[in-house]
């Protein structure tokens, strides 16, 4: 496990000043998990305070002291359209992680090319702020499939 090296908050995605949303934070001391860097950030998994479920999200590199060794990820962004309303989770696994928000039916999403356990990573679209999260990969698709006169 990596630890926080100093209180920081963490992030929906790689970046903050108003484009991604603030999602909590972390304390210095405490134990995460680093899954992956991407562009100066790193993408942590870390347990929420008075809960035993888990969060997904980004904190600056230099708040981070590594333990494990992590792969960079370069993010695919391709298109990808959402079948039904879905609930998104900030975590591959419902049953441990905390959920995120939401996509309609037809919503457009980045898919960002990272699958784990039949879980897409995806961004989208929340107001004028962008989210990542995950869904279940059988929820999306390449082109609307389905009629809206329906």
């Amino acid at each position: 496990m990596s630890t926080i090296t100093s209180a920081t908050q963490v992030y929906s995605g790689p970046g903050s000043g108003g484009l991604f949303p603030s999602i909590g934070s972390v304390s210095s001391g405490e134990a995460v998990t680093a899954i992956f860097r991407e562009s100066g950030w790193i993408f942590i998994e870390y347990t929420v305070d008075g809960s035993l479920k888990k969060k997904r999200g980004y904190v600056l590199s230099s708040k981070v002291n590594l333990s494990e060794s992590i792969q960079n990820f370069t993010a695919e962004r391709v298109t990808r359209y959402a079948n039904s309303a879905a609930q998104t989770f900030f975590g591959p696994n419902p049953t441990t992680c905390l959920a995120a928000g939401s996509v309609d039916r037809g919503e457009a999403v980045s898919y960002l090319g990272r699958k784990e356990n039949g879980w897409a990573f995806i961004e989208y679209s929340v107001g004028s702020q962008r989210k990542r999260a995950y869904i279940l990969a059988s929820n999306l698709s390449t082109n609307l499939m389905f009629n809206y006169s329906t």
